[in-house]
């Protein structure tokens, strides 16, 4: 179970929208606030397909840095935690195993960067 704020870019979307998040795997529960007791919108995360942007790219003025896509066959989210530090976490709570290979992976470059 992990929950808090995330920032949510639609597909068609223009404006980063803040959102509180519950995910009670396997399920993303959304909602507009902490005390918004209304589930706004769910992704399932057994359907969904996640990829993470570690990447600096930009749209327009939208930066797509430590951000991840959620895929589902309705609809797609960019996703961005609030803070740079916690992205891992978020990653790990959508997706334990793909946070796993991006860990091992980036541990691999900076081992490969120091010798």
């Amino acid at each position: 179970l992990r929950r808090g704020y995330l920032k949510f870019l639609e597909e068609k979307g223009t404006d980063w929208m803040k959102k509180f998040v519950i995910i009670r795997r396997p399920f993303v529960f959304i909602h507009n606030h902490e005390k918004d007791p209304v589930i706004r919108d769910f992704i399932n995360l057994g359907t969904a397909r996640i990829e993470f942007n570690d990447e600096e790219s930009t749209n327009g003025t939208r930066s797509a840095r430590n951000t991840f896509s959620v895929v589902s066959k309705y609809r797609g989210f960019l996703i961005q935690p609030l803070a740079e530090k916690d992205v891992h976490d978020w990653l790990y709570a959508f997706n334990p195993l793909l946070a796993g290979q991006i860990k091992s992976r980036s541990s691999n470059r900076s081992k490969g960067n120091i010798s």
